[in-house]
């Protein structure tokens, strides 16, 4: 319950703000890690881009695990990084939203919580 309240006070207050990234940047950071992931070589720019998906991935997926969506037990990064990856790549016309109601919704389509 106390996850849950933090997680919820947590998600508000990030609708109070300003929304620093969108898809687009979700975009361009998850080109740069699929580089990585088929072995090319990456400039620093690159490098960063690919880590800040994955720091981004993990960070949305920390706060709505198990509320918003329910991912199987020993699930991946790399599996998350996936789903995020397919669902904006499918939604290119979403990309102007902000960059955590899209990655929350991509989990939430790709591990849904059973009812």
């Amino acid at each position: 319950m106390k996850r849950l309240i933090i997680g919820l006070a947590f998600l508000v207050s990030f609708n109070a703000c300003a929304n620093f990234y969108d898809g687009n940047d979700l975009r361009k950071w998850s080109m740069a890690l699929t580089k990585s992931n088929v072995g090319t070589v990456l400039t620093p720019s690159e490098a960063a881009d690919g880590s800040m998906f994955q720091g981004y991935v993990a960070g949305v997926y920390e706060i709505g695990e198990g509320s918003y969506f329910c991912t199987p037990d020993r699930t991946r990064l790399i599996q998350l990084t996936d789903a995020v990856t397919n669902y904006i790549n499918k939604h290119p016309e979403l990309r102007n939203l902000p960059a955590s109601n899209l990655t929350e919704q991509a989990l939430i389509d790709s591990f849904p919580c059973k009812k």
